[in-house]
Parts: C-alpha cells; sequence; structure tokens
C-alpha cells in the first residue's frame, strides 16, 4: 500500500471527528489564542469523547444551539468519578468553537424565560469579552433571583440562584472545573475612570425605607415608653466616681502615685518572706564558702600529682634501656659471625658494599 492510499484511508476514518472537534475557520483569537484553548486540554478531550457531544453537539449553529440550551436542568463542570462533562459544559465548548455574533449572545443573556440560556450565555460572556463590557452586561443579572440547580463534583445537585452564579464568575478564578481569564477588580476600574460607580436597583427606595423604620420607632416609643426607656442606655456622669470600676480607678491611682505604692510594698513585707529571703543568703554563703575549700584542696593537690606523673615517666623509661641492655647482653656472636662483622666493618671503612648475607 503507498503512502497516498494510506493517507486517504486516514482521512476517511478520522476525518469527520477532527473537523467536528476544530475551531471554526471564520472564529477570531480570543485572548492572544484559540477560544477552545480556554478549556484545559484533559477536560476538552473529555468533552469530545462524552456521549452527549458525539450524539447532539454535531454539526450545530447558533441558531439550533439554542434549542439544545432550553433543554438543560442544571450547570456545572465535570462530575463523578470518570469525571464526567456535563451538557452546560459541553455547550459551552461548542459555543467557543462556533463563535456567535455579540447580538445572539446578548440574546441569551436577556431572555428572562429559561433561566439556564441566560446562564450559559453570562458564562460564555465571561469567558470572551473585556472587562469593561463583562460587568456593564452582566450586573443586571444580580436582579434575577431565580433558584437554579448545580450539579457538584460528588454528582450530587445543590439549589443555587441566579445572583449568585454571576456573583460567583464575576468574583472567582475557576468555575465548573474551567480557569477564566483574569479580570480586573472594579474598584481599579472606577479609579482609572473606565467605569462609573455601581448603582444599586433599590438605592431609590432607601430613603423611603429609613423614613419607614423611624415611623415604626416612633409608634412603637409612643404605645410602650417603658420599653423604649430601657433600649436607650443611661449616659454614666463624669461626677460620680463610685460608679466606675475598680480596675480603672486603680489604674489611675497607680500613675498618680507609683513612688508611694513601692513604700508600701516594700513596709508590708511579711515575716515568712523576710526568713525565706535569710535562708536563701545563707545558703549562698555556704555554697561560696564550699567552693573555696574546694579550690585550695585542689592547688594543695597538683603539684604532688604533677610531681608523681613526671617520676612515673623516669621510671618508664629506666626500665626500656635495662630492657635493650638485657637484649644486646644475651645476644652472644659466633665465632663465624664475628668474622663477618669485622669483614663489615672493613668494607664500611674502606667505602665498599657490604657483603650480602
Amino acid at each position: 500500500m503507498c503512502i497516498r492510499d494510506r493517507y486517504q484511508r486516514r482521512v476517511r476514518g478520522f476525518g469527520g471527528a477532527a473537523m467536528a472537534n476544530r475551531t471554526d475557520p471564520a472564529a477570531a483569537t480570543v485572548h492572544g489564542a484559540n477560544p477552545q484553548n480556554l478549556i484545559e486540554k484533559i477536560l476538552r478531550q473529555r468533552i469530545y469523547g462524552c456521549v452527549y457531544w458525539k450524539e447532539h453537539c454535531f454539526g450545530l449553529t447558533a441558531e439550533t444551539l439554542v434549542d439544545k440550551a432550553i433543554n438543560l436542568e442544571a450547570y456545572g463542570g465535570a462530575h463523578g468519578a470518570l469525571r464526567k462533562p456535563t451538557p452546560f459544559l459541553c455547550l459551552v465548548l461548542k459555543m467557543l468553537q462556533i463563535q456567535p455574533e455579540k447580538e445572539i449572545v446578548l440574546e441569551l443573556i436577556e431572555n428572562l424565560e429559561y433561566k439556564y440560556v441566560r446562564a450559559l450565555g453570562a458564562f460564555y460572556f465571561r469567558l470572551i469579552y473585556s472587562a469593561k463590557e463583562i460587568y456593564t452586561t452582566l450586573e443586571p443579572c444580580y436582579n434575577d433571583l431565580r433558584r437554579i440547580r448545580c450539579r457538584m463534583a460528588d454528582s450530587q445537585y445543590v439549589i443555587k440562584h441566579m445572583d449568585e452564579f454571576i456573583e460567583q464568575i464575576l468574583s472567582e478564578d475557576f468555575v465548573c472545573d474551567v480557569q477564566l481569564p483574569y479580570l480586573s477588580r472594579r474598584e481599579a476600574l472606577e479609579a482609572n475612570g473606565v467605569l462609573q460607580p455601581r448603582e444599586s436597583a433599590i438605592q431609590h427606595e432607601i430613603p423611603e425605607l429609613k423614613a419607614q423604620l423611624e415611623e415604626q420607632q416612633r409608634q412603637l416609643a409612643a404605645e410602650n415608653p417603658e420599653v423604649a426607656a430601657k433600649e436607650e442606655k443611661p449616659a454614666v456622669p463624669e461626677e460620680e466616681p463610685a460608679k466606675v470600676s475598680l480596675r480603672a480607678g486603680a489604674k489611675e491611682e497607680g500613675k498618680h502615685a507609683k513612688g508611694r505604692y513601692k513604700d508600701d510594698r516594700s513596709r508590708s513585707r511579711s515575716p515568712r518572706r523576710d526568713s525565706r529571703r535569710e535562708r536563701d543568703r545563707s545558703r549562698s554563703r555556704d555554697r561560696r564558702r564550699g567552693r573555696s575549700r574546694s579550690g585550695e584542696r585542689r592547688r594543695q593537690r597538683s603539684p604532688r600529682r604533677r610531681s608523681d606523673s613526671r617520676e612515673r615517666a623516669g621510671d618508664k623509661k629506666k626500665k626500656k634501656k635495662k630492657d635493650k641492655k638485657d637484649k644486646q647482653a644475651v645476644k652472644k656472636l659466633t665465632p663465624e659471625e664475628e668474622e663477618i662483622a669485622e669483614a663489615q666493618r672493613l668494607r664500611a671503612q674502606l667505602g665498599i658494599k657490604p657483603l650480602r648475607t
């Protein structure tokens, strides 16, 4: 089989799947990279291999993707022991692959009928667009208090709200097992003049609420004057020092009369303390005397010890000399050895090499 046939066979067998997982050639780069690379490679490979991607996401367009988003029942990332991706995550990757127009994404976010369609559009918008557009587009979703289901990593469902989901994608960096791009803080953008300070939806109602609270307090005070008097904290008069705590009074007196306290403490010593101090002094004296005596004894003993060590060293040297003399005396040469020794001496005197024995 030639190389050309092998290549054609390979394209026929795997070309469809490879083409289905590629990014649209007309799609623009996002944050300087391929849009699909916003999701990690391991998670992308799991999405490509899951059943939902192969059955429902093949050949989707911007129009048909909305129908799939309507049928969503929860949002989340990978779950279970095998880390199976959710349909929500599969549709997010499909949107990154086909990159729909901005008007379509805004329609998904503004949709109030289907909550998971709105969540899908908000998550995709957080991945793609700039910080200013993200804050101005997603902050109005804080007013949406509808409940949505979140599938956790242990495959359990947890009830959350739409405003919690929006706060999560705006404040955290890792949501639904996806590392979100860096988002500048709103305070920094406000300081640079990029954004205006955020206005709450109930900001115009705050003065009315304050007025209502004040009226309620007045009505309660008129109905129950005794309860209102108890709730008010009585002011402590400055002319009554008796009500001040003992600890605070002691501190104030101590600041003005430190010397007096020292004298009183010195005078108010108990006889037990005096007896203990006398015992300690006597013990310290005895220790000093014992140390001085022991030092004198060591000084007296030291020359004796040195003289003894010197005598012992001299005795050892004498014994060694005696042993050498005894060994020399014990060795007696035979007449043949004496002749050889004389011949060696003569050779040494004449400068001739000695004989080999």
